[in-house]
């Protein structure tokens, strides 16, 4: 399936493309030196045609909407049944991943509203683990961001931002249970040793990250309450002036 231009229209199309054929999930745009490979998720599935005083032209678009492909020359009595077809082939192609999209979605929203809604310090690997389902689940359908985007734009519209980290979210949530659980435990704070804990201490006993790392002055009475801080290990340094000595600076 190829629509090309005749010799001459080609001639006074230099340089620009001249021929386009439908490949194997891909467009084939051919110019007078070279040949490109559209694939469909990389095109944004729609053709504008336009109509000149003798010859018929193709646009097309990429996905993201940065780049435009333009084939020039074409015979204009060929061009709308062919561009038909072509938008056929697409569809086709695209109806069974946005299926397993339609599929997968519910599901993709619900891991979303479960890590959001969760009471508690957002953790690091809850985080990596939605983004890993997320990032798995759109891959399984064959279809890009930019594309899931454009067929199902009111849902991808939530999915989107977790697709790309969305780690400012995660850190202004997380500022925010810590200022509130600080607030709850201020009074305990106060009085739990014999002078009130600096808002640093206060933060290590809230903090519950995976691995934390506690560093604690060498002082005769350590905070009763860091027992509260949990943590995968502890190492000592003892900085002394011997270990500045020996190159510990």
């Amino acid at each position: 399936m190829r629509l090309t231009a005749g010799w001459f229209s080609q001639w006074l199309a230099q340089g620009d493309y001249c021929s386009i054929a439908l490949g194997e999930n891909c467009l084939i745009l051919d110019s007078q030196t070279e040949t490109e490979e559209i694939p469909f998720d990389e095109w944004d599935g729609a053709i504008t045609v336009h109509r000149g005083v003798l010859w018929g032209s193709f646009e097309l678009t990429s996905a993201d909407q940065e780049y435009c492909w333009i084939v020039h020359g074409l015979p204009w009595h060929q061009c709308k049944a062919f561009a038909n077809g072509l938008l056929e082939a697409y569809r086709d192609w695209a109806q069974g991943r946005v299926e397993k999209l339609d599929g997968l979605l519910p599901e993709m929203i619900n891991r979303i509203d479960q890590y959001t809604q969760q009471q508690g310090y957002l953790r690091d690997s809850a985080h990596q683990h939605m983004y890993r389902y997320l990032d798995e689940s759109l891959a399984s359908t064959g279809l890009t961001r930019d594309l899931a985007a454009s067929f199902r734009p009111m849902a991808f519209e939530k999915v989107a931002p977790w697709l790309e980290g969305n780690e400012e979210w995660v850190d202004t949530a997380n500022e925010k249970w810590l200022q509130n659980e600080a607030e709850k435990w201020a009074s305990w704070f106060d009085k739990c040793e014999s002078s009130p804990l600096n808002p640093s201490q206060r933060e290590a006993v809230l903090i519950n990250q995976d691995h934390n790392l506690v560093l604690a002055g060498a002082v005769p009475v350590k905070p009763v309450c860091w027992w509260r801080v949990q943590v995968t290990c502890l190492q000592a340094t003892s900085l002394t002036r011997a270990n500045a000595d020996a190159g510990f600076r």
